[in-house]
C-alpha cells in the first residue's frame, strides 16, 4: 500500500485522532503518466554489486514501459569516481566533489529532474529491493494526485513482519506506527517516512 502525504496539512498539531488512516477519494478514470528521475546514491559500493540497480534492470527488462516514465541517475559519494561504468539500461552518472551526504545528492538531483522535466523524484540507497510492480504502483499513484499540487510525496508502507516500520506517525515526541491500510490513501497529519523508496514531487522540495 501506498500514502499520498499531503504536505499542506502535515504541520498541523495532533488533535487525539485515530490512528486509523483516512483515506481519502482518490480521483478516478485515465491520468496521464507521470515523468520522474530515479537518484540512486551510492557509497563505496560498485554499480554491479548495487541490489537497487539490479532490480531496476530487471524491472525495466519485464516492462519496457517503465523505462520511458522514469529517468536513472547514480550519484556516486565515494571517495573516487568509477571509470568502468555499465548497466543494461540508459543512466546518468554523477560522482560528488564533496561527499555532502544523501541531502546533497537530492539536492543536485532535484535540480536535474526539473532541468529535464521530471515532476516527481525517487529516492533510491544502493542496497533496496526494487520490482516492477513497485516502480507500476507508484508511479501510478503519482499519476492519480499529479493534479494535486498540495500532495508533497508517495511513501510506500514498509514493514518487518507486521511491524510497521515505515511511514510512522509523530506523536508525543516519538514515532508511532501506523496499522496497515487495505488501499493507497491520502495522509494529511504530520509523519515520518523512510528516506529509499519515496516518490517526492520536485517543485514540493523547492519551497
Amino acid at each position: 500500500p501506498l500514502a499520498a502525504i499531503d504536505g499542506r496539512l502535515a504541520g498541523r498539531p495532533g488533535n487525539g485522532e485515530s490512528l486509523m488512516p483516512q483515506p481519502q477519494k482518490l480521483p478516478q478514470g485515465n491520468h496521464a503518466p507521470v515523468r520522474a528521475l530515479a537518484v540512486v546514491v551510492l557509497y563505496r559500493r560498485p554499480l554491479a554489486e548495487s541490489r537497487t540497480l539490479a532490480g531496476l534492470a530487471q524491472a525495466f527488462a519485464e516492462d519496457a514501459s517503465l523505462g520511458k516514465q522514469l529517468d536513472v541517475l547514480v550519484w556516486d559519494n565515494g571517495p573516487a569516481t568509477r571509470e568502468a561504468r555499465s548497466l543494461p539500461f540508459a543512466f546518468a552518472y554523477q560522482h560528488a566533489a564533496q561527499n555532502e551526504g544523501v541531502s546533497g545528492a537530492y539536492n543536485a538531483a532535484a535540480i536535474i529532474a526539473e532541468q529535464r522535466g521530471c515532476a516527481w523524484l525517487l529516492l533510491l540507497d544502493d542496497d533496496t529491493s526494487v520490482t516492477a510492480g513497485f516502480l507500476r504502483g507508484i508511479l501510478g499513484h503519482a499519476a492519480q494526485v499529479a493534479d494535486d499540487e498540495g500532495i508533497a510525496a508517495v511513501a510506500p508502507f514498509l514493514f518487518a513482519g507486521r511491524f510497521c516500520m515505515s511511514p510512522r506517525l509523530w506523536r508525543f515526541a516519538r514515532h508511532v506506527p501506523l496499522p496497515r491500510p487495505t488501499q493507497p490513501y491520502t495522509e494529511t497529519r504530520a509523519i515520518f517516512a523512510a528516506n529509499s523508496g519515496t516518490l517526492m514531487r520536485v517543485r514540493a522540495l523547492e519551497a
